[in-house]
């Protein structure tokens, strides 16, 4: 086997050879700096031939202005014997000028003597351009963030404050050298010892700035100079790989919208109450004359008065709901339970509902067991849900079609008895009443199934039918539902009626 000391030096046409085949622009000079080597790389970057090249000064790839840079860097390289890299420009054989980096060494013979010069040439236009790029991106963005009028501030997966635009500053006045490349706890901190900024503030980002993955959103109140409303929205950023980046938060100036809100709340509930004075006039003085206590009236007469009580009954409910969605919506909607039986509450609401059922001739089957456990719950509002699940599947029926109303409590082992149209979670609230409404009814396509429970939802086959209603009533429905922690869905086919359900959390103790 041949020893280290027996292998054959490299000869002069082997690293002749190397440089020749390179795959990066080579380039060797004498010890005066003239160019003695051009390989085929260095041709093809710098687009002339090696022959052109030969006894050239190497400083004469420099345009103009740098060639005494180049003399001054083979300088030092030829006397010091220390190689360098500089990224400058060079000239094209076409006189293009390039942006290329150079990476200098001498080069050597056997006494350690340098004779010359070695030079690799790395094109650095479509570095250029690439970084081109990142740069116009990274101004559109700061661009969008400091034009926008929503406060962000971003934290990185370290921890670390990495953006705070101007809205932000102007909002919260925190100007951002105070909280930029900081760690999360120090804005916390300037947070706290500022009293004109809310505390949850704080709470805020250092819940969610080291959690990864879970988005939120709410509201703050700013109580500065003027009173604020901040609508704010957190969520995780990841890079195209998937990684975490760190974690975004936003903060929209909502108070307009808020207060906008607020008006048109306070002025529904002022509107709805004036309108019930009058209409309670022309309904009462409708009845007088109905029941004959202003004299005879004639058939004429009669049927003109029973429109009137007929149309002010229908917009005294409009009334009813339009106020309770506006009570909803502000908030103001307060549940008063209490232990209730529930077939007490179905009984009276179908008492109180038999004028409208007996005269449609629509059967109610009741399966309510006797033994049902008590219900926590407010009665009145349950009363209203059980109301306008009643009206609504007479409403829609055809007359002597039945209506059925059942309950039961399904226990956290019969999660298999709920309806298959159940929505998912629905099982890991049990135990809980199961209550449902179903009528032989028209029936609702498809494809408004989703819609139903939406506010001033008309189905076409209602409309087709003139079917009279004010589209509010199943999402007060849904609405005093939820308050008492239930969920509500249906079940429907076009031409084979509907079945509401809508369940309520069982709670021991009656």
């Amino acid at each position: 086997m041949m020893s280290v000391a027996d292998t054959p030096p490299i000869s002069q046409h082997s690293v002749e050879s190397l440089v020749k085949y390179a795959g990066l622009p080579i380039i060797t000079t004498d010890a005066r700096g003239a160019i003695t080597g051009f390989n085929p790389s260095a041709e093809e970057l710098y687009e002339i031939a090696e022959r052109a090249m030969l006894g050239v000064p190497f400083a004469a790839l420099a345009p103009g202005l740098r060639r005494s840079e180049h003399e001054q860097v083979c300088a030092y390289i030829l006397e010091t014997g220390r190689g360098l890299k500089l990224i400058t420009e060079h000239l094209t054989g076409k006189g293009a000028a390039i942006p290329v980096r150079l990476a200098l060494s001498p080069l050597k013979d056997n006494d350690g003597l340098c004779v010359g010069l070695c030079c690799i040439s790395i094109d650095l236009r479509e570095r250029n351009a690439v970084l081109r790029d990142l740069e116009h991106e990274r101004d559109l963005l700061e661009a969008i963030l400091e034009t926008t009028n929503d406060a962000i501030i971003m934290i990185d997966a370290a921890g670390q404050v990495v953006i705070v635009n101007l809205p932000f500053e102007s909002v919260f006045r925190l100007p951002r050298y105070e909280v930029v490349n900081r760690p999360v706890d120090a804005l916390a901190d300037v947070v706290r010892i500022r009293p004109d900024l809310p505390a949850e503030l704080a709470n805020l980002v250092l819940t969610f700035g080291s959690d990864p993955h879970q988005s939120a959103g709410g509201d703050l109140e700013l109580k500065s100079v003027e009173r604020r409303i901040l609508n704010w929205y957190t969520a995780p950023v990841h890079a195209h790989d998937g990684s975490a980046m760190g974690r975004l938060f936003v903060f929209r100036d909502a108070t307009q919208e808020r207060d906008a809100d607020r008006m048109k709340t306070e002025f529904v509930s002022l509107v709805s109450h004036e309108l019930r004075t009058p209409l309670t006039s022309v309904m009462g003085f409708a009845e007088l004359m109905l029941d004959g206590d202003a004299g005879d009236i004639s058939p004429t007469v009669r049927s003109y008065l029973e429109i009137i009580r007929f149309n002010a009954e229908r917009l005294t409910s409009l009334i009813s709901d339009i106020l309770d969605l506006t009570r909803i919506d502000a908030g103001r909607i307060e549940l008063r339970p209490a232990w209730n039986d529930l077939c007490t509450i179905v009984t009276s609401v179908l008492q109180s509902l038999e004028p409208v059922i007996g005269s449609h001739r629509q059967p109610v089957h009741v399966d309510v067991p006797p033994d049902l456990p008590a219900l926590w719950c407010d009665s009145e509002r349950m009363a209203q849900i059980m109301s306008n699940l009643v009206t609504n599947a007479s409403k829609y029926s055809p007359e002597g079609a039945p209506i059925h109303v059942r309950a039961s409590l399904l226990r956290r082992s019969d999660g298999a008895s709920l309806p298959a149209s159940a929505p998912e979670g629905v099982a890991d609230r049990l135990p809980s009443f199961l209550i449902c409404v179903q009528d032989s009814g028209m029936g609702i396509a498809p494809e408004d199934h989703s819609r139903v429970f939406t506010r001033f939802f008309r189905s076409e086959n209602a409309a087709r039918h003139q079917v009279q209603g004010s589209g509010l009533g199943l999402n007060i429905v849904r609405s005093f539902v939820e308050l008492h922690g239930g969920v509500t869905w249906l079940e429907s086919q076009l031409g084979q009626g509907t079945s509401v359900y809508f369940t309520v959390p069982y709670v021991e103790g009656a």
